[in-house]
């Protein structure tokens, strides 16, 4: 969805608002677009967001309450490129390549993380991100 104006600022907030009464929830997300980051033209002109996670609290919420949280707030979340292991996502972007969904180029990369959530020692949750550019020649 586009970045908000400054007239469109009150209604996110309320939106917002609606939807943590109490507060203390954290939207996660990537602006994307032209002007953004390199290549951030081939997603158009007009720069947006694209929600991936929430948390709310302590409390990292799960992929399906963060699509209803992203439709009730008519934010566009990143979709789901599959269900597997690290080794197969490394595969599927390494040798077979993975098609944007913003388009007729190749994503970024897979943002994966474990079915069942798994933390750190120190409490951090464990993801990680398989970028395409790590396997082209030159990372570009």
């Amino acid at each position: 969805s586009p970045i908000p104006q400054p007239a469109k600022r009150l209604a996110a907030a309320q939106a917002m608002a609606a939807q943590f009464p109490d507060g203390g929830a954290c939207l996660y997300g990537e602006g994307y677009g032209a002007g953004i980051q390199k290549g951030g033209g081939y997603y158009g002109r007009e720069q947006r967001f694209v929600l991936f996670d929430v948390k709310v609290g302590d409390w990292w919420l799960q992929e399906i309450d963060v699509k209803a949280i992203g439709a009730a707030l008519r934010v566009p979340v990143v979709p789901c490129a599959g269900v597997g292991t690290l080794h197969e996502m490394i595969r599927v972007v390494q040798q077979d390549g993975l098609q944007s969904a913003w388009g007729p180029f190749a994503a970024e990369g897979i943002v994966a993380r474990p079915l069942a959530p798994l933390f750190a020692r120190n409490g951090d949750r464990i993801i990680c991100k398989v970028k395409t550019r790590d396997f082209r020649a030159g990372g570009e």
